[in-house]
Order: structure tokens, then sequence, then C-alpha cells
């Protein structure tokens, strides 16, 4: 069985009481996993986000050049390594996405618009809700 609980002042409270209507009296062993961590739509704003980010970027005609010197065009993978992430790295000291609380996407968006409008590009807004449901229907 298992059942969601949250920490408030120290305590163990449940988020759906009625779960422990049948639960008897004795020791029991729970693994504790921290759910505050990006959702699924979160991640998916993100790969959205960091497509919309490769084809502005492309539009202005600014290339990535590699360690060799060949211009390159952007993709949503190389938005998400080479900017989205370092960004990540930088503010939070984490090394992957899957690390981010819910909580910590602001400072990030906001972070790299304000880099990429000192280098004078207008980056897309953050996906909605509306507009991420007529990505993931595709």
């Amino acid at each position: 069985m298992k059942i969601e609980v949250s920490i408030k002042d120290g305590y163990i409270v449940p988020t759906k009481p009625e779960q422990l209507k049948d639960i008897k009296n004795g020791v029991y062993v729970a693994e504790v996993k921290n759910m505050d961590t990006r959702t699924i739509r979160q991640n998916s704003a993100i790969h959205l986000w960091c497509e919309m980010i490769a084809t502005t970027l492309n539009n202005e005609n600014m290339v990535i050049q590699e360690v060799i010197k060949i211009n390159t065009k952007w993709n949503m993978i190389k938005v998400k390594e080479m900017l989205f992430k370092p960004v990540v790295k930088k503010l939070y000291t984490k090394d992957s996405t899957t690390k981010l609380n819910t909580n910590e996407f602001e400072l990030i968006i906001d972070t790299l618009c304000r880099y990429m409008a000192h280098k004078g590009i207008t980056l897309p807004e953050f996906p909605n809700r509306d507009r991420l449901n007529e990505i993931t229907k595709q």
C-alpha cells in the first residue's frame, strides 16, 4: 500500500487521511521519496521551450561554433545541453533537470531570457498549459 504524506512542522501528515482507516497497529517500513521534483508537464514544457528557442536562434542566424570550428544549427537537445542545463548548474548546482523542484523553474527561465536579451535575442514565452496540451496531443 502506498500512502502519500507531507512533512509539516516536523511531523508526517497523510495527504489523504482516509487511507489510514484500514491500517492496524504495528510497526511499518516506509520508503521516503521526495515528490517535489519537476513534473512530467514541466519536463515536456522544457523540451517544447528548448525547441522554440532553437527555432528562434536559427532564425536569427546565431550558430553554434563547436570545438572543430564548424557552424551548426540549433535543436532542442543542443539548447537544453548548452543553454538550459548550464543555467541550472550555476543557479542550483544540480546536474540534471530531473533533480529540479517545481518552484525552481521561474528563476531559470528568467535568467536565460535576461542573458539572451543581453545578446539582442528575445526568447519565446515559456509554454502555457494550452500550448503544451496542443503539442502533447500530436
